[in-house]
């Protein structure tokens, strides 16, 4: 059993900052000096729900609790990091081999970016050259608490973080902060082995 750890070093505040941002509707300045500011919440925003971000898949808390539903039955990891995060961008390479070996294994993997939407094309470069094996999602966050409320109680939206949740979607750990080799190997050795079908006739 991978026992839960909240929090510990190399964090960036990703979603708590902006939570803070889209609940007063003020506008957010990110780490590199980018501005963000509230998504539009009237045709506009529905539009962007439906459409790729400019190569991303925006999703927001319904979109990605249907993506959590989905993967019941097996192990799931949800990794929350953004461009902007130093820390993230370091153990991006660890990730996508986690996320590789993880699936082999039967697991899903998801990946959501707390970046502005805008910055889609550098999103995806950095997952280009960086995790091409992570998912191309980025969260959309219109309703940030309802966001957050997917997740463990206590995270206070501290990036970079991943939630591991069992074959019944009861959350099993939480990791915030930089991942170290003895905690990939313990999360692969805790997957789940899925139960054999029924014998072939």
């Amino acid at each position: 059993m991978i026992g839960p750890r909240l929090p510990w070093g190399g964090l960036c505040v990703g979603m708590t900052a902006a939570v803070m941002a889209l609940s007063s509707g003020t506008s957010r300045a990110s780490p590199n000096g980018a501005v963000g500011r509230p998504a539009p919440r009237a045709a506009k925003a529905k539009k962007a729900a439906e459409e790729p971000a400019n190569g991303l898949t925006p999703l927001d808390a319904s979109n990605l609790r249907q993506e959590m539903r989905k993967a019941k039955g097996g192990d799931l990891f949800i990794h929350l990091w953004a461009s902007w995060c130093g820390p993230c961008l370091e153990e991006l390479p660890d990730i996508d081999r986690l996320a590789r070996q993880a699936r082999a294994r039967g697991a899903t993997f998801l990946s959501v970016s707390l970046d502005d939407p805008k910055r889609g094309a550098h999103v995806l470069d950095v997952l280009h050259r960086q995790a091409p094996s992570l998912t191309h999602f980025v969260a959309k966050l219109n309703d940030p608490d309802k966001f957050a409320d997917l997740f463990s109680g206590e995270w206070d939206g501290s990036i970079p973080a991943l939630f591991v949740y069992d074959r019944t979607g009861h959350l099993r750990a939480s990791f915030v902060g930089q991942l170290e080799n003895a905690d990939i190997r313990r999360m692969l050795a805790d997957i789940s082995v899925a139960p054999p079908g029924p014998p072939a006739r």
